[in-house]
């Protein structure tokens, strides 16, 4: 029990820690409301959990070759930097931010769990850090005599845990943030966004040539 314990805060920790995911959570939370948010946090946790089978099935080897990782990290640097430039555009030019948002809450709520799922998926460092997850659950598991599925579900308990509560409290905050807030907000998730784009294109060319 000691070790469920352990591995659903480990869970509830990687949630926490803030990455494309979290942050386009959290904005939408502010901005739009719990659903959305939460269907951000979703959409990521359904690729966690895609990339887990993959490497559970035995096919992580497939993905983790530098022609994979190059083309999944210029698209993943490609998707970041554009829903940056989106976000800091929108935060500058639209005065009234609540308003724009509230209007088009529908169709951005459709959008929500493809936005959160391709946040994860297309990040290469994604997959290299779940396989890494992957091979010490295995070691923990076979000293434990526990099955590594039964730990991985812990996991995502936590992660879950953990978006709910993201999602519930940034939509709480909601009503009490300005909409000039809203639109700094915006700006400067565009702009952390946008840094992420231009961090994982740079390391995903730097290991390539110094792999090469």
């Amino acid at each position: 029990m000691e070790l469920f314990i352990k591995y659903f805060v480990f869970g509830i920790t990687l949630a926490i820690s803030i990455g494309p995911v979290n942050i386009e959570l959290i904005k939408r939370g502010l901005t739009r409301g719990f659903l959305p948010s939460w269907l951000v946090g979703i959409g990521g946790m359904t690729a966690d959990f895609m990339i887990l089978s993959i490497i559970y099935a035995g096919f992580g080897s497939y993905f983790t070759s530098p022609l994979v990782q190059l083309i999944f990290g210029c698209l993943g640097s490609m998707m970041l930097t554009y829903m940056g430039v989106q976000n800091t555009r929108k935060g500058m030019l639209v005065k009234n931010v609540s308003l724009e948002w509230r209007k088009s809450a529908n169709e951005k709520k459709k959008r929500s769990f493809p936005t959160g799922f391709l946040l994860a998926i297309v990040n290469p460092l994604n997959l290299i850090f779940w396989a890494g997850i992957y091979s010490s659950l295995l070691t923990v598991t076979m000293e434990n005599g526990i099955a590594p599925l039964s730990l991985l579900a812990s996991i995502f308990i936590g992660i879950a845990v953990s978006n709910l509560m993201f999602a519930l409290l940034s939509s709480m905050a909601k009503s009490y943030v300005k909409p000039s807030s809203l639109q700094i907000v915006s700006m400067v998730s565009g702009i952390v966004l946008i840094g992420y784009g231009v961090w994982m294109g740079y390391t995903t060319v730097s290991i390539q040539f110094h792999s090469a």
